[in-house]
């Protein structure tokens, strides 16, 4: 899936690349098309039969879901037991990848794990959103239409995440596809409701809630809050990852601000800055107009996703932990964000899937380096 150059998911400067027709550069690379990495299974009616290869991680302080990786072509044995070390800002992690035979997906399975691709790879590392009020453009959201531009075929490969098991036996697993339908759901409720125009905001949101909700069984009394798809009990809504309708970004769930909501003080990000809103109704109001239906709960504090970081090194996550030092502080920056819950679609995906989406650009960047070097050794 074409989604943006490598180089800018692994977040380099244009000033450490070289120009094109210079000779500074003496990887091929960045010219030369992986043949692993190529394949035209997606226009095959009947379905197709991939080669699979599982990618776990390992890591003493965080937890991340393994995927399976499937490609058209059979991989060199290089690539397909590879471990690469990853070097994450306060630990360490390690990926290991293993051969697992083929599995055959269908045509509508394929649809549905492309759908996965394009919400998540799409959803963090890029945009979901086209057009906007400042460029004069209108409003759309990226898969209301035709997706088949956004795949490559010199790019045609899939990373599905896998269930977890409590007893490891890394040859047995099982694609979780219920993380993937999830995705699939959520790429049409936000193609029929998401937030386009001021005008079709606030009917198209209020009989989307009403008529597809969804009642958290285990919630009891008054003890829940309202999303654009379903309504939750307070209680279940740690670690949710959710999407917002308004600007299509992903965020998970850190806690319910029970003694807040949208009529509460707006808080400006910075301290000096000029306060040009009064509350967060106001804020979502004048910036978005946007006006909510549910302005009496309680707030969502939300951990908002970042652009990934080059991995492969540790000199990156040497330099942060430098500036973080120089700040005074050896914590990781927190990004956080307060939403009213009417504004986000809850995504059932586990956090441990979320937070293993941003090991995998410099675990394929790697892999497809190993797949060229095969690829020139022939």
């Amino acid at each position: 899936m074409d989604v943006k150059p490598i180089e800018s998911l692994l977040n380099m400067n244009n000033s450490e690349l070289p120009g094109a027709g210079t000779t500074k550069r003496k990887e091929l690379h960045g010219m030369v098309p992986v043949r692993a990495l190529s394949g035209t299974w997606r226009d095959k009616p009947h379905g197709a039969t991939f080669h699979s290869y599982r990618i776990d991680f390992s890591c003493d302080n965080e937890d991340f879901s393994s995927f399976v990786l499937l490609t058209a072509s059979n991989l060199d044995h290089d690539v397909a037991n590879a471990e690469i070390d990853l070097y994450l800002l306060d630990t360490t992690a390690k990926s290991s990848v293993s051969p697992s035979g083929e599995v055959h997906l269908d045509s509508d399975q394929i649809k549905r794990a492309m759908r996965f691709h394009e919400l998540l790879f799409n959803g963090l590392f890029s945009k979901l959103f086209l057009g906007s009020k400042a460029e004069g453009t209108p409003r759309e959201f990226l898969l209301k239409k035709d997706s088949v531009s956004l795949w490559n075929t010199d790019t045609s490969y899939l990373i599905l995440p896998l269930e977890s098991f409590d007893v490891e036996d890394r040859a047995s697993w099982r694609i979780n596809w219920k993380a993937v339908d999830s995705c699939v759901v959520v790429v049409e409720y936000m193609k029929s409701f998401s937030w386009l125009t001021a005008e079709i905001s606030g009917g198209k949101t209020r009989s989307a809630r009403d008529s597809s909700s969804c009642l958290d069984e285990n919630c009891a009394g008054k003890n829940h809050v309202n999303l654009a798809n379903c309504t939750f009990c307070m209680g279940n809504l740690k670690d949710t990852v959710v999407i917002s309708i308004h600007t299509g970004r992903i965020y998970y769930v850190l806690d319910v601000l029970v003694d807040t909501s949208a009529h509460s003080p707006f808080e400006t990000p910075r301290v000096g800055k000029l306060k040009k809103y009064s509350t967060f109704a106001d804020y979502f109001t004048k910036k978005y107009e946007l006006e909510l239906i549910f302005p009496g709960q309680p707030l969502l504090l939300l951990k908002q996703t970042h652009n990934p970081f080059n991995l492969l090194s540790d000199s990156e996550a040497t330099a942060l932990r430098r500036k973080m030092l120089s700040n005074g502080t050896n914590q990781k920056p927190q990004f956080h964000v307060h939403m009213p819950p009417e504004l986000v679609v809850s995504i059932d995906v586990p956090l441990s899937v979320l937070r293993a989406f941003y090991l995998i650009p410099s675990v394929m960047h790697r892999l497809e380096c190993l797949m060229l070097a095969c690829q020139l050794r022939e």
